[in-house]
């Protein structure tokens, strides 16, 4: 028996049958006289070779039905694929999927390396292959991430924020104001310390006790110098260290005056 003795016993037994030569016809008959006589053909074995490619749910449903030939196999996959997409199931699922989707956006953004890379695979695979097993590689893969997560990252931040807030940004935020606000100490002390030598008499050996005691007011406390009452006392007694140095000046021109006298006569 032959390749060519099965052709013509499948065109003998569809004429016997008064059946029409259609290419479905044709390829069941010769199919089923194949396999009479041991022949194993490729063609014969597609709807095998599909089922097998599809999960194994799905696999174990299409054996609930009589899944015989590939139209049939076509005709329930079809119905499969509408119960996925107008059922409640299914709308669940694909909403479940986007929302997935989405929140691996927001993940790709994170400024955490681990986490993004994985977060970018994942779309990408989601978005090119949507099968379970995908799928299940991708949550074995975030479980692994998780089990090996540091997470102490967040009492780390509310340690340096003095904060008991759980919200990164709302933290952040903390952190930020409060090196700025470290920073604007620095700077007022500066400020301060510049203020202070401008009240210095700059001739007078002694300091006067007013201009003291603002001066040691202003270096343990230079967020005083936004007072206003502060500030009015400063030109005050800018005022007064420069009336101190000109008394000094006459004082010294006087003593000056008398040695001259004195060196002269």
């Amino acid at each position: 028996m032959t390749i060519n003795d099965i052709v013509k016993e499948t065109i003998q037994t569809l004429n016997a049958q008064k059946t029409p030569l259609t290419p479905r016809n044709y390829q069941e008959t010769f199919c089923r006289i194949a396999s009479k006589y041991g022949f194993s053909i490729e063609e014969c074995h597609t709807r095998e070779k599909y089922i097998r490619r599809l999960n194994e749910t799905l696999q174990a449903d299409i054996g609930k039905y009589s899944v015989n030939t590939l139209d049939e196999l076509l005709i329930y996959l079809v119905s499969s694929l509408n119960r996925l997409t107008l059922g409640n199931s299914g709308k669940q699922k694909l909403v479940t999927m986007t929302l997935v989707k989405n929140l691996l956006e927001h993940i790709a953004a994170f400024p955490d390396k681990k986490s993004r890379e994985l977060a970018s695979a994942s779309l990408e695979r989601i978005t090119r292959l949507s099968d379970l097993n995908s799928l299940e590689i991708i949550t074995q893969k975030w479980e692994a991430l998780l089990a090996e997560r540091d997470l102490n990252y967040l009492p780390r931040m509310q340690q340096l924020a003095q904060s008991r807030s759980s919200d990164i940004s709302q933290l952040l935020d903390q952190i930020e104001a409060m090196l700025c606000s470290s920073e604007s100490q620095q700077q007022l002390a500066e400020m301060a310390e510049t203020v202070v030598a401008s009240l210095t008499p700059s001739l007078a050996q002694t300091l006067d006790d007013e201009i003291a005691t603002i001066s040691y007011t202003l270096q343990n406390s230079p967020e005083l110098l936004y007072q206003s009452e502060i500030q009015q006392d400063l030109k005050k007694l800018i005022e007064k260290r420069i009336r101190i140095d000109k008394e000094e000046v006459k004082e010294r021109i006087l003593s000056l005056d008398e040695i001259l006298s004195e060196v002269s006569s």
